[in-house]
């Protein structure tokens, strides 16, 4: 499930913010229409090739953007630095991200805070090994790629502890992406690699096999929209009206399968074999889901129990130098029913 790094960020920052109108790959900006609720100033959405974003494009295509009054621009930003320049300058209003991403933006100075959970992996990560590696314990003391401080990074120490093990029972071999752990694994230089798909299926079908895929730990890996405090705070019924945008196209979605992939494959020019591929094993989140993520304190699904986990984990793995708190990290104001 292909993400780009989000180190170095800061480091670019003032500068990117200065031109950054200079790095939008494409936009898609609506034309405003009559009973819209902010017709003159669309709410502009950045995000990257993935198709866990998918549904935004599915939105603006079948109309739901409309039904909800809401004027969108869309911006492609593949680079994590510039996409967190664009938000930390007001260029973009919302972003899209990894929870444990964001985790680690929040920690390094960025003002923001997840308002909708919107895709988890359901098999579109996982760790490739040797065929004679048959179980998670016998990968103690075995050379293992990932690149550090994405979500292969956590997925590998979640997956470890699960059994007993630590990041310093096994031999870290830090590499630049997924990708590049992938190939890793397929040159012989690593006994497993953690990456994504489609590198799991074409890896494992010559070299190796998938020892687990996220499928078996459902609740690791997840996607959130995020906006500033300000944003959240000024533009109330712009992310309403985002936030229900978001939930009818995902039961459009379900209903329509076929024609989401299209969009999606088009919109991202994804290959139909990979779309075909990947898409079964992203879920995204509807409205249950949400409330369930950022209500329910005691569903396997929290978002609040992620992430204090993913918090713990990477002040362990010195991914960050303090501790963030989800209450400060977590917005749910717009999944909580509403009062009577």
């Amino acid at each position: 499930m292909k993400r780009l790094p989000w180190e170095y960020a800061s480091l670019l920052l003032l500068f990117l913010a200065l031109t950054i109108y200079k790095l939008f790959d494409s936009t898609e900006e609506s034309q405003p229409s009559a009973g819209l609720i902010n017709e003159n100033e669309p709410l502009k959405i950045g995000l990257y090739t993935f198709i866990g974003y998918g549904p935004i494009f599915v939105a603006e295509k079948v109309g739901f953007f409309d039904s909800v009054g809401l004027n969108v621009a869309i911006y492609k930003i593949e680079g994590d630095p510039e996409r967190r320049a664009a938000l930390a300058s007001g260029q973009i209003d919302v972003a899209t991200h990894t929870l444990d991403a964001l985790v680690a933006l929040r920690t390094n100075g960025l003002d923001a805070q997840a308002f909708l959970e919107i895709d988890a992996s359901l098999g579109a990560d996982g760790i490739l090994a040797d065929t004679a590696i048959e179980t998670i314990v016998q990968l103690k003391e075995k050379s293992i790629a990932y690149a550090s401080g994405t979500p292969s990074h956590f997925f590998l120490h979640q997956v470890l502890d699960k059994v007993g093990l630590s990041m310093a029972d096994i031999e870290s071999q830090i590499v630049d992406s997924s990708d590049k752990a992938a190939q890793a694994f397929i040159s012989g230089r690593v006994d497993a690699a953690v990456t994504w798909e489609p590198w799991l299926t074409n890896a494992s079908k010559d070299h190796g096999h998938i020892l687990i895929g996220s499928e078996k730990r459902p609740y690791l890996i997840k996607d959130v929209m995020y906006a500033s405090s300000k944003t959240l705070s000024e533009k109330q019924k712009e992310i309403s009206a985002l936030t229900e945008a978001w939930f009818l196209t995902v039961e459009w979605i379900k209903e329509n399968p076929e024609a989401a992939q299209e969009i999606i494959a088009n919109e991202f020019s994804i290959p139909k074999e990979e779309m075909n591929l990947i898409f079964p094993k992203v879920r995204y989140q509807d409205r249950t889901a949400n409330r369930n993520a950022f209500i329910d304190r005691n569903s396997p699904q929290s978002l609040y129990n992620l992430y204090k986990n993913i918090s713990s984990v990477w002040l362990e793995e010195r991914i960050i130098s303090k501790p963030d708190s989800a209450k400060n990290g977590l917005y749910p104001n717009y999944i909580l029913p509403p009062k009577n």
